[in-house]
């Protein structure tokens, strides 16, 4: 019987990690402090319109300071929440993703981040009703939301979806990213899983992300 325990615990330490479930994101912890500057800063965007408050958040004093701008985001807008996350989606649904395109998507990703609830069942009903350029900024802005089971739902079963979803320019190299290449990269980074390929890229062949793709849904 002692010797039966001993080679079940053995087996347990041993287990892959693919039995065990990641662990999801928390939700962000906002209302912190910051210098004097920094509030007086903070306290300006409180009175700006939405449109306003954006073009300061994508500015260097902002944006490049991730903590710093999760606060500013959420005192903008927690009195103003719908009509904050309404505004954010147009950049969701745009196909314009370069440039400051792809600086306010950034900004709308951090804001569904900050309010999760509010946010989660527009992605969602978008996700359902769009072709594949929009579903993976749909799954660019999910990707790291606090741990609802819809946004993992969401990402594993985008894993087994082929559709191209990059625009190819004269500049790219390789073939196009697809779906599956996106969310196999937003789920490498929620669940920050060790020894696997943390990008895929369009210079990787598809053999070899569909090689990579498929260790990950073994995880899940």
């Amino acid at each position: 019987m002692r010797v039966f325990l001993i080679s079940v615990i053995i087996w347990l330490i041993s287990v892959p990690s693919s039995f065990s479930q990641p662990a999801e994101p928390g939700t962000l912890r906002m209302v912190k402090q910051f210098g004097t500057e920094q509030e007086q800063r903070l306290n300006e965007l409180e009175r700006l319109d939405l449109k306003s408050v954006l073009e300061e958040l994508t500015s260097p004093a902002f944006f490049s300071e991730e903590e710093y701008l999760d606060e500013a985001i959420y005192r903008s807008f927690n009195y103003r929440v719908s009509d904050a996350v309404a505004f954010m989606m147009r950049f969701v649904h745009s196909t314009q993703t370069a440039g400051e395109g792809g600086r306010s998507l950034y900004i709308a990703k951090r804001v569904f981040q900050v309010f999760p609830n509010d946010s989660l069942g527009p992605l969602l009903d978008l996700y359902s009703m769009s072709g594949p350029r929009v579903r993976a900024n749909v799954i660019y802005a999910i990707g790291q939301m606090s741990g609802d089971p819809a946004v993992r739902s969401l990402l594993t079963e985008a894993l087994y979806d082929e559709s191209i979803c990059q625009e190819m320019t004269a500049e790219t190299v390789g073939e196009p990213l697809r779906i599956c290449d996106v969310a196999y990269n937003q789920l490498v980074i929620r669940y920050k899983f060790d020894n696997m390929l943390r990008t895929i890229g369009t210079a990787h062949a598809l053999d070899v992300r569909d090689y990579h793709i498929d260790l990950l849904r073994a995880k899940l």
